[in-house]
Order: C-alpha cells, then sequence, then structure tokens
C-alpha cells in the first residue's frame, strides 16, 4: 500500500510540473526548534550536593588519584576545619576556569548563568556550598541581581575579607561599571558589594565577606564527611 501511494504521488506531482497552472496554494509550516532556556534554582545546587554517591568526594577522590599518576606529591591529611583556610590570602589553588568547570559541574549550575528574578529576589535563609580543593575552600553558590540583572555567581567565604566582592567577570556580567561600589540583591539580602581589585590574588574571584556575613548574621555550619557548607541566615 505504502509503494502504490508513493507512485500516485509523485505521478500527481509530475502532472502538476507539466502544467503550472494547475499547482495549487499549500502552506509552508514551520516550527522553532529553539529550545527554552534551562531553568536553575537553589532547589539545583541542593539536590546535587545531597546526591549519593557524594560527587564532592568523588571529585577529591579523582584529582587525588590523578597526582599519584602523575607524580606528585600529595598530602593525606587535609585540615576538615572550614575556619582554618578562611584567613589565607594566597589563593593559587582556585581560578576563574575552576568556577567554569568544576564548580559549575558539582553544583549543577553553569557559572554566571542567569537566574530568574523571582528567585533572585527572595531571602534565602540557607545557602548551600562545598569545601573545594585540597585546601578546602569554602565556596558557596547565590544569585546576584542587579537591576534587570541576574546571575547565578559562587563565592568564596572568606571571614578574613571585610568587605564582599565581585570578579571582573562577575561586574561584567551584571552589566556593572568597574570600580564602582553598587548595591546589589546577593541571595534575595540588599548589600553594597566592590569589584576585585585587578592586579591583585584574587581578581578572578568573588569573595563572601565578614560584612555581608555579619549584616545578616550568618553562621557557618560544616560537615567534614561529605565536605559541604551550609550558610544560615539567623537574623
Amino acid at each position: 500500500m505504502a509503494k502504490r501511494i508513493s507512485l500516485q504521488g509523485a505521478n500527481l506531482l509530475r502532472r502538476n510540473l507539466c502544467q503550472p497552472n494547475r499547482l495549487r496554494p499549500f502552506t509552508l509550516r514551520t516550527f522553532s526548534t529553539k529550545a527554552e532556556p534551562p531553568h536553575y534554582s537553589y532547589d539545583t545546587i541542593k539536590k546535587r550536593l545531597e546526591a549519593q554517591p557524594n560527587l564532592v568526594r568523588q571529585f577529591e577522590e579523582a584529582l587525588i588519584q590523578l597526582d599519584i599518576a602523575k607524580g606528585r606529591w600529595v598530602d593525606i591529611h587535609y585540615g576538615d576545619d572550614a575556619e582554618s583556610v578562611l584567613s589565607d590570602v594566597s589563593i593559587s589553588d582556585l581560578q576563574d576556569k575552576d568556577m567554569r568547570t568544576d564548580l559549575s559541574e558539582l553544583f549543577g549550575i553553569p557559572y554566571l548563568a542567569t537566574a530568574s528574578k523571582q528567585e533572585a529576589d527572595e531571602a534565602q535563609k540557607t545557602l548551600q556550598g562545598m569545601l573545594f580543593g585540597p585546601k578546602r575552600r569554602p565556596v558557596v553558590a547565590s544569585t546576584v541581581r542587579f537591576e534587570g540583572q541576574c546571575k547565578w555567581v559562587f563565592f568564596m567565604v572568606n571571614t578574613g575579607a571585610y568587605y564582599t566582592y565581585l570578579s571582573s567577570q562577575a561586574y561584567q556580567a551584571l552589566g556593572l561599571h568597574e570600580n564602582d561600589q553598587v548595591l546589589v540583591t546577593l541571595a534575595g539580602h540588599y548589600h553594597n558589594v566592590r569589584m576585585s581589585p585587578r592586579n591583585s590574588h584574587f581578581q578572578d574571584l568573588n569573595f563572601l565577606g565578614w560584612d555581608f556575613l555579619l549584616r545578616n548574621d550568618v553562621s557557618i555550619r560544616s560537615d567534614r564527611k561529605n565536605k559541604t557548607i551550609q550558610l544560615l541566615f539567623e537574623g
């Protein structure tokens, strides 16, 4: 039957081509293949960090095995106390590329991805994060909004820095002018931020400083076994 229909269709097309005035008008229907942008939320982060087996521990173990395979020195006595690494001002083990690759994969959200305005304006009571890398850098993911721009930003929690800083990359993504101190919405809370100074040891990093933690009465809770942290807003 399918072959007969195909032959009939071919004959009809041939007759129409030979007699153009017999062609019937037709409508060409097109369909958009543009996919809807993915939606990322704080729930995305929570599910990723609570997944079993633990993704952060798997990532850490993979790095250790890679170092061993390459003959690098490996310190097996990593400190598990988040507070012990917060005041270290020399940061060479956390860079912009880590946020765009490993941290984006672990959080399940691309670094500087667009966030919804509704989520960016909702005051959070908890921020989820992890102790990242061999030096256990405490890193959390949070929304930041400036006017109409809402982005997902990864912050290193640093109580050794009084002010809160955004990298030049984050400034650009949010449409901010360099060197301006501006009021943004960070995790749904209004806060002043500065741009990380160029040529500094943290020019490509975002710091969640003591000013933010103190103003919002934030406490830090760490899970040594799973290498995760929580920032709890108790104010």
